[in-house]
């Protein structure tokens, strides 16, 4: 292998939980952002891997709709270092 190529792009939601103990999650923002990434080797010794992509290969865009429908969450997630979980 000489090259390598990956990228990705991702939703994140900017929630509010408003106070009261039967409260829900309410989304505010949706954030949509994306990464790019790619490296080759060298063709002679010691066969170096190198970035040939640049680190602003990336980015992100704040124009989502103002309060939109809520994220369908698939998963739970656990964070250690807090100790707490993460529920949809």
């Amino acid at each position: 292998m000489d090259s390598v190529d990956a990228q990705d792009s991702f939703g994140t939601w900017l929630m509010y939980l408003p106070p009261g103990g039967d409260s829900r999650y309410v989304p505010i923002r949706k954030i949509k952002w994306f990464w790019y990434g790619a490296s080759s080797r060298s063709t002679t010794a010691p066969y170096a891997w190198s970035m040939s992509s640049s680190p602003t290969d990336c980015g992100w865009n704040f124009d989502g709709d103002l309060y939109p429908a809520p994220p369908q969450w698939s998963a739970i997630s656990y964070n250690s270092d807090l100790d707490n979980y993460t529920t949809p």
